[in-house]
């Protein structure tokens, strides 16, 4: 099993993971972490997510959207080779 865990900027709500083999993309929303917690961490608020898959493969791109859907960042294409 493999894990992903992903931090973005407060503006976006939900990530758009491309893989690059067998894995179907996926939408994943994104959790806001509290005022309280963040500043007891000594960090500035920022939004997180989490996904877990099975199998042979790896992010080929991930594309962050506002509440509206509008896309708010992306990463690009990766350089992403899945080894058989």
């Amino acid at each position: 099993m493999t894990a992903l865990v992903m931090a973005f900027p407060r503006k976006v709500h939900s990530v758009k993971l491309y893989f690059d083999s067998r894995v179907a993309d996926r939408t994943v929303r994104l959790r806001l972490l509290s005022s309280h917690k963040a500043t007891k961490a000594h960090l500035d608020p920022f939004r997180y997510g989490t996904f877990a898959f099975t199998g042979n493969s790896c992010v080929s791109r991930f594309v962050g959207h506002s509440p509206t859907g509008r896309v708010v960042y992306d990463g690009g294409p990766m350089n992403c080779r899945v080894r058989s």
